[in-house]
């Protein structure tokens, strides 16, 4: 057995990265709810240029906790969460990684079913589980729940880690997906990654990251009916602002388009990525004659008039929502060829 795949995880074995950028209000409890769980060894603090008073609270907790450790990049300069959370990841000492964002919180059994699985399955490289939300006010709750619809972000089944990234994908309709903060993996696995997080991306670097790390590890369900940790949505949280997300989709699955060329994968799972790209790529757009346009996707991939979502919004932006050659299209459609493609 490989020596790495011998050690399981025992109190302070797991470094908690954490990127730090204008999370002030929250810092603390963040970091005190990581020291509260016996396993983990390190929190290491990535400041990343923050405004506010960030940077001497790291110093403050460094400063009290042994286990506590900043890190900054070059020059204190600001360079995002992808950048961040790749220099926590290079600077971790410990056999087994997680992560937390500096606004949220661990909950007192983050890592209960880690040491089940950990211990039951030698291949296992990685363990995810639920989330919870915490609402600071109404209104972030009425936009959060209007995107996510529900306040548990997690999968609604557990599956074998090979089917792991054809469900996330929507390879099983309404699978759902899980966040960082419930992902405990195998430092030594990131390690073997080609790439981490997408520094590129502005938005969604964990959703690129789970998606390829999920196609090349083991990755096994924990806790996936209780929440381990809390989302804090705020008015500060970038997912609840209410920007337009379509442009930073767009950019995500035009990146894991050109990921999966050099991928072995089931040629269902690539054409997801493709009909991804080509669906968020139509809604920037509109108009008819950006619809006009786009009709060279269903020229170049015939098969994607199978996707339901997608053929409905072009015949809506083409002829109008509304119109009636647009809704005999969608019947005459829906009954050739149905929907074999999921976008939720």
């Amino acid at each position: 057995m490989d020596e790495q795949r011998s050690i399981s995880l025992v109190n302070g074995s797991v470094s908690v990265i954490m990127p730090v950028y204008e999370a002030a209000a929250f810092l603390r409890t963040a970091v005190d709810s990581a020291l509260g769980c016996s396993e983990v060894g390190e929190v290491i603090l990535v400041e990343d240029g923050s405004t506010d008073a960030s940077l001497a609270i790291c110093q403050d907790l460094e400063s009290v906790h042994p286990r506590v450790r900043l890190i900054r990049h070059e020059g204190g300069v600001n360079r995002g969460a992808g950048a961040s959370r790749n220099a926590g990841i290079g600077s971790a000492q410990l056999p087994f990684v997680a992560f937390l964002d500096a606004d949220d919180y661990y909950l007192s059994r983050r890592f209960s079913a880690e040491h089940a699985i950990f211990s039951a399955y030698t291949d296992a490289d990685g363990v995810y589980g639920a989330i919870g939300s915490e609402f600071h006010d109404e209104q972030a709750r009425t936009r959060y729940m209007a995107r996510f619809g529900q306040e548990v972000v997690t999968v609604h089944s557990p599956v074998a880690p090979e089917q792991l990234f054809s469900a996330l994908l929507g390879g099983i309709k309404r699978f759902g997906h899980f966040s960082l903060d419930a992902l405990t993996v195998r430092r030594e696995s990131l390690l073997r990654m080609p790439s981490l997080f997408a520094e590129d991306l502005a938005l969604h670097q964990d959703t690129d990251f789970l998606l390829r790390l999920a196609h090349q590890s083991r990755l096994y369900a924990g806790s996936i009916g209780e929440p381990v940790a809390v989302r804090r949505v705020h008015a500060g949280n970038r997912i609840t602002s209410g920007q337009d997300m379509a442009p930073h989709r767009y950019r995500l699955y035009t990146r894991l388009e050109h990921w999966a060329v050099n991928q072995t994968m089931r040629r269902e799972d690539c054409r997801r990525i493709v009909a991804r790209r080509v669906y968020w790529d139509m809604v920037q757009q509109e108009g008819r004659r950006a619809a006009i346009l786009h009709a060279r996707h269903f020229i170049r991939h015939p098969w994607i008039v199978r996707w339901v979502a997608i053929r409905e919004l072009w015949f809506s932006r083409l002829l109008g929502p509304d119109s009636r050659l647009a809704r005999a299209l969608r019947t005459i459609t829906w009954r050739c060829f149905g929907d074999q493609g999921s976008f939720l």
